[in-house]
């Protein structure tokens, strides 16, 4: 579980296009997915491949904003007592699956607890050990048994992750996050819990939660590899059928979480630089229609073109640099164009000049036309090996992009029209539109955080 770091990866666009001359047409969904649902209410999703593997996702839609005051961190509690037994399989048997199958085993390998969500995961090598897998899965559903002795032993384990997660010497992005989030519903919602309510937990209360949100109507199921759409829907109404409906309305995802990211300086980590960030909220992070993937793409070129610019420049100067960078993240459902230039404190005078002075000449006159050439050569060379792109891809990587998918609410796109869209966008890229985005973007609200000398530098 690695919930804090989410928003410090770096923003991967898909290749979820549409190629309509509406703008604001939805895309549609690759037709190789199809989609159903049982009558309790379990949504699941399946992907045929000519891969041997075959990968599994259960989405639970609820993670740490469905507990109460007194639950906090029970659903990532809940998402590590899945692995020591359950209705079908002791701990070692759950061991020993994992292990059949060629993969890594432990919870927050084999499943992660977010904010809306918890997700279980595995993948195998062949069909082998697919219905042993399933059976698995559908313990996760409402058989995990939850042993009082497995549940204090299971307490030093997340308590040992606070340690390794949560240190005193933060680093700057974990700050960053903390500071982001306060003030907001996320603030007191770390699925990590408090040290307190893991140390209190107990078998019953851990149950509660669970029987409440672990319903089949707030779960999906996703399979993508080597699998028969018709076999492997038998085989998930024989073992999911059964999985009774509370009655209780699903969980509605809140997805307009806005964070805060009014300009503040806070310190370094022990081990950091000082550096000075650009935030810039570019809305909505999902790609859902046409005039969406135009605003991706474009804020993409522009960041690369400033990222590019601010290279050159420090490399002109000889002013040497930690580390600089433009890029997009993400914080739940939200995108922000993200500029980062790390240095010795000696220099920050001079460096923290040149980077604005930077920003602000490209904002006011734009980049050359030699250099947007240089950045539309890599999506050229995307488009040009889209298909041993798209046929390298595992099930794995095709089930977790569903995931994101449906996290985010907005559809996976199949081969043909990603191709046919991002042909049509590298033939209307211009040097005037760009310039125009990086203006706009640089014209934008933005926030600044400027990261101080570490705090034990200060004390010296």
């Amino acid at each position: 579980m690695q919930v804090a770091k989410k928003w410090l990866f770096l923003f991967v666009v898909l290749l979820i296009v549409g190629c309509n001359t509406q703008l604001d047409t939805p895309i549609p969904e690759d037709e190789n997915w199809t989609h159903h649902q049982l009558d309790n209410g379990l949504k699941y999703h399946l992907y045929p491949t000519d891969d041997d593997e075959i990968s599994i996702r259960l989405m639970i839609h609820a993670g740490s904003m469905q507990e109460s005051e007194e639950q906090k961190g029970y659903a990532h509690f809940v998402e590590h007592m899945a692995f020591n037994g359950s209705r079908n399989f002791t701990g070692n048997d759950v061991i020993k699956l994992f292990e059949k199958t060629g993969g890594s085993f432990g919870a927050d390998i084999n499943a992660f607890t977010g904010y809306q969500l918890t997700n279980y995961k595995m993948d195998l090598s062949d069909k082998e050990h697919l219905e042993l897998a399933m059976t698995w899965m559908r313990d996760v559903a409402d058989g995990i048994a939850f042993a009082p002795e497995q549940v204090e032993k299971e307490k030093g384990v997340i308590l040992g992750e606070f340690r390794f997660s949560r240190p005193e010497d933060k680093p700057l992005f974990f700050k960053a996050y903390e500071a982001s989030v306060e003030g907001t519903v996320l603030e007191h919602l770390d699925p990590l819990g408090t040290k307190e309510s893991v140390q209190q937990a107990t078998s019953e209360g851990l149950k509660g939660y669970y029987h409440k949100w672990y319903q089949p109507q707030n779960a999906e199921l996703i399979i993508a590899g080597n699998i028969s759409k018709d076999e492997i829907a038998k085989l998930i109404v024989a073992q999911f059928s059964s999985w009774r409906n509370s009655g209780d309305p699903a969980v509605e995802k809140q997805r307009t979480t806005a964070v805060n990211n009014d300009s503040r300086s806070l310190p370094s980590g022990d081990k950091e630089s000082p550096s000075l960030h650009f935030i810039i909220d570019r809305g909505q992070m999902a790609v859902r229609t046409v005039e969406d993937q135009k605003k991706n793409w474009r804020d993409d070129v522009a960041q690369q073109l400033i990222n590019q610019r601010i290279s050159a420049v420090f490399n002109d100067a000889a002013l040497a640099v930690q580390y600089t960078g433009v890029y997009s993240q993400w914080i739940e459902y939200n995108r922000y164009a993200v500029g980062s230039i790390a240095f010795s404190a000696e220099q920050r005078e001079v460096t923290e000049t040149l980077f604005l002075e930077t920003l602000s000449s490209l904002r006011d006159h734009g980049v050359s036309q030699n250099e947007l050439d240089t950045i539309m050569a890599g999506y050229q060379s995307l488009l040009a090996n889209l298909d041993s792109d798209w046929d390298k891809r595992k099930p794995a990587q095709i089930v977790d992009q569903k995931v994101f998918s449906i996290e985010q609410a907005m559809p996976m796109q199949s081969r043909e029209t990603s191709r046919q869209a991002l042909t049509s966008f590298i033939a209307n890229v211009d040097l005037k539109g760009i310039n125009k985005n990086i203006d706009d973007l640089l014209s934008s609200e933005v926030n600044w955080l400027q990261a101080t000398a570490p705090m034990s530098h200060q004390r010296r």
